[in-house]
């Protein structure tokens, strides 16, 4: 029996994704904590993935992707939307922002993208869980992706000037950056109280555990 290449985990991912979209599946995901998307996410949570198959991402919105080189699968929030001449393009940028590490953000093709997280579960089958697709909740994910693109640009300036300059260091750009990563953390922080405080029971129709 031969083993199963990398390329082949993608194939047979992508073809799951296409499958479960015809059908209109969602699937419960138990989210490994890697701590990225704390505290917005956060210990033993699953995630109710709204499988994709023709794309209509919006800004503020979780999504669910394979990372390169490992191809584990991540979830972090659209932070920037653009059209390029290869196709449509997704800036992903993680809550806590990992500034530094690679899988903490940057764009990818919107055509890798398995699916939309519109559920949070906190904890097993038959505990509470929050349903995010809301008005209120669109609001506050884009409030988020839009001072998480803030930062993420201001650090991608700062990696760009020139070793040894102490110039960005000071100044009202300083000071700019650290006002928006304060706030950036008091929404985070707010919002994973909010996400607990209003969960409920659900009802999931047509849903499985994966």
């Amino acid at each position: 029996m031969s083993n199963f290449s990398l390329s082949d985990v993608k194939s047979l991912r992508f073809l799951l994704r296409k499958v479960l979209a015809s059908k209109g599946k969602r699937s419960w995901v138990r989210l490994v904590d890697t701590q990225s998307m704390s505290p917005t996410l956060s210990g033993n949570v699953f995630l109710l993935v709204e499988w994709t198959e023709e794309p209509d991402y919006q800004l503020g919105d979780l999504i669910l992707f394979p990372s390169e080189p490992t191809d584990l699968l991540v979830v972090h929030r659209v932070c920037g939307l653009k059209t390029t001449e290869s196709g449509g393009q997704i800036l992903q940028i993680a809550d806590r922002l990992l500034i530094g590490d690679k899988m903490g953000g940057g764009w990818l093709p919107i055509e890798v993208i398995l699916g939309r997280i519109v559920s949070i579960r906190w904890g097993e089958p038959g505990t509470k869980a929050t349903n995010i697709e809301s008005r209120l909740h669109c609001f506050v994910g884009k409030l988020i992706a839009v001072l998480s693109a803030r930062q993420w640009e201001y650090v991608k300036h700062l990696s760009k000037r020139r070793i040894g300059s102490i110039s960005p260091l000071f100044g009202w750009k300083t000071l700019d950056r650290l006002t928006f990563s304060a706030l950036h953390r008091l929404v985070c922080y707010g919002y994973s109280i909010f996400l607990r405080v209003t969960a409920i029971a659900l009802q999931e129709n047509n849903v499985e555990e994966l």
